[in-house]
């Protein structure tokens, strides 16, 4: 692990518990504190609680809230309001784009293009992208 690596809040919500174990894997090696939630209402609770990512990374297609639903909630209640917001997903219809466009999404990563490595690597440019523009 690189010393001078950041160290990085991030929200990482999917349904998909091989998903879940992998990237917990995956983010082991990094400095990042990584609270992982299989379900939105979970996610929004760990938000409600004052956690304060510098991501939320996301999934679309889920039981119960989806994905894009989850931000729109997340947007009217004013949580995370400087996080950046990352879809990592397998859906790549031109409705999705144009919902992720319409609610500011940060990044758009399809999982199967993409290995985990990788993923970590895009998560944390939007991450640095995002503060570059909030500043």
């Amino acid at each position: 692990m690189d010393d001078n690596a950041k160290s990085y809040k991030i929200l990482f919500l999917d349904d998909d518990q091989f998903i879940l174990e992998m990237y917990s894997v995956k983010f082991a090696n990094t400095k990042h504190e990584v609270r992982f939630a299989s379900s939105a209402d979970e996610a929004k609770k760990i938000l409600e609680e004052g956690f304060e990512p510098d991501a939320i990374v996301f999934d679309l297609i889920m039981p119960g809230v989806q994905g894009f639903d989850f931000i729109a909630d997340i947007k009217k209640d004013a949580l995370a309001k400087n996080a950046a917001l990352v879809a990592l997903t397998n859906q790549g219809e031109v409705e999705d784009y144009d919902r992720a466009d319409k609610l500011h999404i940060d990044a758009y990563i399809i999982k199967a293009n993409h290995i985990p490595t990788e993923v970590v690597a895009l998560i944390e440019n939007a991450i640095e992208k995002k503060k570059q523009n909030n500043n």
